[in-house]
């Protein structure tokens, strides 16, 4: 899980942490982050982690963060993965939904909504129905959840194996 650290501005105090089958809590050994958000888990274990102050998206492989992608202009909060790796990433602010592709390159606009009246403070989403290719989104300021359809489906559910 996140703990986002400060919420002060620029401060990087945010740590991702995990919780063992035993129920003990230990800090995964990596830089700290600025304010640590949104986390998707790809099938190869890596972990991706939104940073919402810097803003941008890293990965974390055996103990190293490096940036996948630099998101000016947008307060990147969560975060989910389809079946061929793109990453999809919900903007607090602006009202946005983006992808990144499999491999990088420049993120795609997948929703978006200045006004707010269809699309507000987009938080975290997931992929669902029958063939994981709807994306049902968490809306904070507007209390809801919006759902659109899309062309790729999310990835298929993973579970890590756990050390005891």
């Amino acid at each position: 899980m996140s703990d986002s650290g400060s919420e002060e501005v620029g401060a990087a105090a945010g740590r991702v942490l995990a919780i063992a089958p035993d129920r003990g809590v230990s800090a995964l050994p990596i830089r700290p982050l600025a304010f640590a958000n949104g986390m998707a888990l790809a099938s190869d274990g890596t972990l991706f982690v939104a940073e919402s102050y810097e803003p941008r998206v890293v990965a974390v492989r055996d103990g190293s963060v490096e940036t996948v992608a630099e998101l000016p202009g947008i307060v990147p909060d969560g975060l989910t993965l389809d079946d061929e790796g793109g990453l999809i990433v919900t903007s607090y602010q602006p009202n946005r939904v983006l992808r990144l592709p499999p491999g990088g390159g420049e993120p795609e606009l997948v929703a978006e909504d200045l006004t707010g009246q269809t699309l507000m403070t987009p938080t975290n989403a997931c992929f669902y129905g029958p063939d994981r290719s709807a994306l049902a989104i968490a809306q904070l300021c507007a209390w809801s959840i919006v759902t659109i359809d899309t062309p790729w489906r999310g990835q298929p559910l993973f579970y890590p194996r756990l050390a005891h």
